[in-house]
């Protein structure tokens, strides 16, 4: 007999204590972490995300004394690099100089962004199929090149919005005064000419300003909410500014304060590094720079373009991490609505790579790691991380570099989770109402109610992360209650698995639960 037991408890602490090996997830090339050796001399990884079939993709760039490229690896979820992938696991391509985003779409292709070369450089699109390919349905080749006004042109971000466009995110400029670069491509690769009539909107500050985008958001409509870093020639300093812009390619005045919400923290240098949508709310995190020590900061704004003054002090927290500084480069929410934040922190020497867990009300999160503060320093030189992901079972993959005293080296981690029983509501789009029966033999509904019309599946993990089966394939739900079936396999090992309800690559909702075959 087959039972599920399933208990339902309303927030679930992501916990990790202990030294930094047993922190590290062993499962994971047996000591947790893994280094990228392409045989170049340095090699960095920008990107990384868990795709819908449990593969782990890293990309970035690397270096030899006459030239640089671009690589994008596909890895198991052992940490061991996938084969089947281009035939050796790996792409490699001089067209880019670098790939800095990345992500898979809804039918498993792999789309990257990036700049080519160092010097003249030109925006570079490129999407390939699962098998490692280049699709050759995008462009022509695969890849797809733009020069906008001659200028130097990089491609930091890119998403996808909900009629199948590329928005892309950068910078242009003369390679030291640079301005905002935004633009919209078809699914094809061609530049959309509906977005601001030419396909792109570039934001000058001033003559002699340098700006870029940090990351944006595809929200309702199809607007997107631009997070720009600004540094003023004339203050010497950064800060941080939100636009949020409209289909058609042109600014929305009505947002903030005639069309740009500004975060200024007292003159300070202050630096977005992302900025994600939960809760009904906005969040951006960062850092700001106090008597030469980099701080974590944690703002939140609501859909207008206001901070909300009930969060920290009026709208914004500040984190110092004991006298280092901690510079983040990605920020992510894990289920449990606390934040994770992933980049470099250093005291003296050279500086450590860490993640740090920020709670939900915006202090430090001292049931991650010890004392919030995940740190890693393989051989006692630089060690920074770029980017991460948090599994829907919680565990954590972080991607970056390592330096030891001949080169850098790709650097890809892997972190543990103490996994314990019930469910957990990500986002208010859905709310989860009943699971039943419970305990149940073989079948099950879970019953939930969406707040707008969805398309989904329900996944099955192990607790290590590992992707079990699909229960209930992607289909399409009217808004309102709902119940939907589900059935486990019948060879389901007695242990702790969790439901995942997944809308193309974003997690919903997750139940924990304690499975029991009698």
């Amino acid at each position: 007999m087959n039972r599920i037991l399933t208990v339902f408890i309303l927030t679930l602490p992501f916990m990790i204590n202990g030294q930094v090996n047993s922190l590290l997830d062993s499962s994971f090339n047996k000591i947790g972490y893994k280094l990228l050796d392409l045989g170049n001399d340095d090699e960095k990884a920008n990107s990384c995300f868990l795709s819908a079939k449990n593969k782990i993709y890293v990309s970035g760039g690397s270096s030899t004394s006459s030239s640089d490229r671009a690589f994008i690896t596909r890895l198991n979820d052992n940490g061991l690099v996938d084969s089947s992938f281009n035939s050796t696991g790996t792409i490699i391509n001089s067209t880019f100089y670098s790939i800095y985003d990345s992500y898979e779409d809804a039918n498993n292709n792999i789309i990257v962004t990036g700049a080519k070369s160092l010097l003249n450089q030109n925006m570079v699109i490129a999407r390939i199929l699962e098998n490692g390919t280049y699709d050759k349905a995008f462009s022509g080749d695969g890849i797809q090149e733009i020069n906008f006004n001659d200028q130097e042109d990089v491609a930091k971000k890119i998403k996808e919005d909900s009629k199948g466009r590329y928005v892309v995110a950068g910078t242009t400029g003369d390679g030291f005064y640079t301005d905002v670069l935004l633009s919209r491509l078809d699914h094809s690769g061609n530049l959309d000419k509906s977005f601001n009539q030419t396909g792109y909107l570039v934001l000058n500050f001033g003559p002699k300003d340098r700006s870029y985008a940090a990351d944006f958001l595809i929200i309702n409509n199809n607007k997107i909410l631009l997070l720009v870093n600004h540094y003023a020639e004339t203050s010497t300093s950064y800060n941080i500014n939100c636009f949020l812009i409209n289909e058609n390619g042109t600014i929305d005045s009505t947002y903030g304060v005639n069309g740009k919400l500004m975060i200024d923290i007292n003159n300070q240098t202050d630096v977005a590094c992302s900025i994600i949508q939960a809760d009904g709310a906005f969040w951006i995190g960062g850092y700001t720079t106090k008597s030469n020590r980099d701080q974590i900061i944690i703002a939140k704004l609501d859909s207008l373009g206001h901070l909300d003054a009930n969060f920290g002090n009026k709208g914004i927290s500040i984190n110092a991490i004991g006298s280092s500084s901690m510079t983040p480069t990605s920020m992510k929410i894990s289920s449990d609505k606390s934040f994770r934040l992933s980049g470099r922190i250093s005291t003296s020497g050279y500086p450590d790579a860490c993640i740090v867990g920020i709670s939900s009300k915006g202090t430090i999160d001292s049931s991650f790691a010890v004392n919030g503060v995940f740190q890693f320093n393989r051989s006692n030189r630089t060690d920074h991380f770029n980017s991460f992901f948090i599994y829907p079972t919680g565990q954590i993959i972080a991607a970056g570099f390592s330096e030891d005293s001949i080169d850098d080296k790709t650097i890809i981690l892997k972190l543990k989770n103490k996994i314990s029983v019930g469910i957990i509501d990500q986002y208010k789009t859905i709310s989860l109402t009943k699971f039943f029966p419970n305990p149940f033999q073989h079948n099950a509904t879970i019953e939930m109610n969406l707040n707008e019309s969805l398309e989904f599946g329900i996944r099955l993990f192990d607790e290590s992360g590992k992707y079990i089966s699909e229960l209930v394939p992607n289909k399409s739900y009217n808004a309102g209650l709902i119940e939907v079936p589900i059935e486990v396999p019948n060879q389901l090992r007695s242990g702790n698995y969790i439901l995942v309800i997944q809308s193309k690559n974003k997690i919903l909702a997750s139940i924990k639960t304690k499975f029991l075959n009698q």
